[in-house]
């Protein structure tokens, strides 16, 4: 798949580069392209699922990959984004990236 994305791989999704509440989930199935990922509240709990969407959007670029949670820690911190590890060959989507790489006043 290229983002290292498969089934049981905990992922987030952050919205801005300093995102510091980003959606956590944990991949249930990963095809093409396209994955299905149960959503989970920053204290373990399942909330939802997030299902594929085939009208061009790929989801696999919205999340990224992260390493398994602590949920205990993550329960009692506010701004819990700084805490999530990205995995190593975790793929910084593209939007994001240029985002960072801008220089102020350009």
């Amino acid at each position: 798949m290229g983002h290292g994305i498969i089934a049981g791989t905990w992922v987030a999704k952050f919205l801005t580069p300093s995102d510091d509440r980003p959606a956590l989930g944990r991949v249930v199935d990963a095809y093409d392209g396209h994955i299905t990922v149960d959503t989970y509240a920053p204290d373990g709990r399942r909330i939802g699922r997030v299902l594929p969407v085939y009208l061009g959007v790929h989801p696999t670029r919205e999340w990224v990959p992260i390493e398994p949670p602590n949920f205990i820690m993550l329960a009692n911190t506010f701004a819990y984004g700084r805490h999530l590890h990205r995995k190593p060959h975790a793929v910084i989507p593209a939007p994001i990236a240029l985002l960072m790489a801008a220089k102020p006043g350009s």
